[in-house]
């Protein structure tokens, strides 16, 4: 029995017959969501893809070209060899068979999930939340999907790999005398979510604490960023630590490998074989193996993030992050799962011993910010005041300021001691000081 992905086969086949260096890059994926919006079903539908994406190297230059469905091969070959005539020039070879590690991304049980059980995971959610804040607009989510690749190339690689994913969420729109109010909460991974109450008490829990509002006056404050809002504080770290800026000479680190830039207590990972991680893998789209990469160890910058391309242009191994967003793009440098190290400090405590300041749960518009220069800013999308170690309300029209690059080093107070592992990302609570506040008052 033949199978969709045995015509990226023919497609390698017509390479060698020309007698060029590729890859195909063969991908598919079928997925399932259910989604309830203002307490009502909204969508329910089922979708299944495939895609084929060459890239190829004629005349040490080189040309991609993708498509979707059946029967390609042949003009995906022509179209990217002609895309070669004006590419850019390669520095690297397309890696051969190795050895990769092994990982666990497949749940029997998503691929066999009916979609009753979804329907019934969604409405729980919205009748649980509604029993306890009955004026609310629920929404929730509900998601399965399979997925599988096979990557080949003229180096005699061949790599084929499955893997299942689940999400679950909910989130209520609240009118109440302080305004609009939205709350989330969702979880996900490769297996199945079975314990579904965390999220709806996260929910309630949220709607509680924004019942009243405290808005502190515009100045620095001590600020407690939950792992939901973390990514937006590591995001000048990750523009620094990607290998094509460092390659294109606009990272500040380029030359600082080895030096210490940051707290001893603060470490950053990026570890494609985490367990659990949305983006674990056992290698990369480009065929080179997963691995635990550490960026920042203690404090000290340890390592850049490359693909194939900028590997060779910087002289060092490839660390397995070459991805693509999708079958239509060629792989570029991405994170796979990324970990911060935890510290000693209980979350409790730590809110118990900010006397005046914030607990940040979600920022918006963050990426606008100037990521070279370390700089994040942001409105709190969700926030809260915290006065005499207790929350006390929901803070409203306030903007934060970041200088990343001096709050890790010298305004690190601590990190908490446990960590939440959501998608991606194993991330504990980070206090910092200083923070700079803008509230209007």
């Amino acid at each position: 029995m033949r199978h969709w992905h045995d015509e990226g086969e023919q497609i390698l086949g017509l390479l060698r017959q020309h007698g060029l260096e590729g890859e195909v890059f063969c991908a598919g994926s079928e997925r399932e969501p259910v989604r309830y919006e203002d307490n009502a079903l909204k969508m329910m539908e089922s979708s299944t893809r495939t895609g084929f994406a060459v890239r190829l190297v004629e005349d040490g230059r080189v040309g991609f070209a993708a498509g979707t469905g059946p029967g390609l091969g042949h003009a995906l070959v022509q179209r990217a060899r002609a895309v070669a005539r004006h590419g850019s020039e390669i520095d690297f070879r397309f890696p051969g068979p190795t050895a990769y590690p092994e990982v666990h991304t497949f749940d029997a049980r998503i691929a066999e999930l009916p979609a009753r059980a979804m329907l019934d995971t969604g409405r729980h959610m919205i009748e649980t939340i509604r029993k306890y804040q009955p004026d609310a607009q629920v929404g929730a989510g509900v998601s399965r999907s399979l997925g599988t690749v096979r990557l080949l190339n003229t180096s005699g690689l061949d790599l084929l790999h499955s893997g299942t994913g689940y999400g679950v969420g909910c989130g209520a729109t609240l009118i109440t005398d302080e305004g609009l109010l939205h709350t989330g909460e969702s979880a996900g991974g490769y297996r199945l979510v079975e314990e579904i109450e965390p999220i709806i008490d996260s929910v309630l829990w949220q709607m509680e604490a924004a019942a009243r509002s405290s808005t502190p006056a515009d100045g620095r404050y001590p600020v407690i960023f939950a792992p939901t809002c973390l990514t937006d504080i590591l995001r000048p770290l990750l523009a620094c630590a990607d290998g094509d800026a460092v390659d294109r000479g606009i990272s500040p680190w380029r030359d600082r490998i080895g030096e210490r830039l940051f707290d001893p207590r603060f470490s950053l990972i990026d570890d494609g074989l985490l367990p659990e991680g949305t983006s674990t893998t056992a290698w990369d789209d480009e065929g080179v193996p997963a691995q635990v990469t550490p960026i920042l160890s203690g404090g000290t910058l340890q390592n850049f993030l490359t693909d194939l391309r900028t590997a060779a242009r910087l002289g060092t191994p490839a660390t397995g992050n070459g991805f693509r967003g999708g079958t239509g793009s060629m792989p570029g440098i991405s994170p796979s799962n990324l970990v911060v190290s935890a510290g000693d400090m209980p979350v409790e405590d730590m809110v118990e011993s900010v006397q005046d300041g914030l607990l940040v749960l979600s920022l918006m518009g963050a990426w606008g910010s100037n990521p070279y220069a370390g700089k994040v800013s942001g409105n709190v999308n969700l926030g809260y005041h915290v006065k005499g170690g207790e929350v006390v309300g929901r803070v409203k029209d306030c903007m934060i300021y970041i200088d990343v690059f001096e709050a890790l080093g010298d305004a690190l107070i601590a990190l908490s001691r446990e960590r939440e592992q959501r998608y991606s990302n194993l991330f504990p609570h980070v206090l910092l000081d200083d923070v700079s506040v803008s509230t209007g008052r």
